[in-house]
């Protein structure tokens, strides 16, 4: 196991960073894992869901993130996404909670919808992760593409620039 590697771009930070000790984080140019350009939605889907699943992989194609291997992936996401919103809807029609009027008197119980939005809401949230859609997982990816994109600065320049 060992501990987590540092990413590269707190080495450049640090100073410590050296080209040898790069960590390889790019996508493969070739295979099933090159970021694809086109996708459209598998027709299981429903109308508000192929909608989710066109957006999202537009923006992650733009994002160079998106490939073959993903996009089954894409498409549960859009699925809860779509369930997200129709609980939503209803939570909004009827009402968090359900009222039952019995001879024994009134009883109240969450809506089937509100735990179909609980389980919808954890879905998109852990899936859209994995493809950065949230801040923090944005962030991490930032990180780990900020390390490859530039080069790190020696350290004479950066002392020479700290008297300037």
């Amino acid at each position: 196991m060992g501990r987590k590697p540092i990413p590269d771009a707190k080495k450049s930070l640090q100073g410590t960073l050296k080209k040898c000790r790069m960590q390889e984080t790019s996508m493969p140019t070739t295979g099933v894992c090159k970021p694809i350009t086109k996708t459209t939605a598998p027709p299981w889907l429903t109308d508000k869901a192929r909608r989710i699943y066109g957006d999202t992989a537009k923006m992650l194609i733009t994002w160079r993130v998106l490939t073959k291997l993903d996009l089954p992936l894409l498409a549960a996401y859009a699925a809860a996404y779509a369930n997200l919103i129709a609980a939503n809807d209803d939570i909004a029609e009827y009402g968090y909670f359900v009222t039952t009027y019995t001879d024994k008197g009134v009883t109240r119980t969450l809506h089937p919808a509100a735990k179909m939005f609980k389980d919808s809401l954890d879905t998109v949230n852990k899936i859209g992760a994995q493809f950065g859609l949230s801040p923090v997982s944005r962030r991490s990816f930032d990180a780990a593409a900020g390390g490859r994109k530039e080069e790190p600065k020696k350290e004479e320049d950066q002392f020479a620039e700290f008297f300037k």
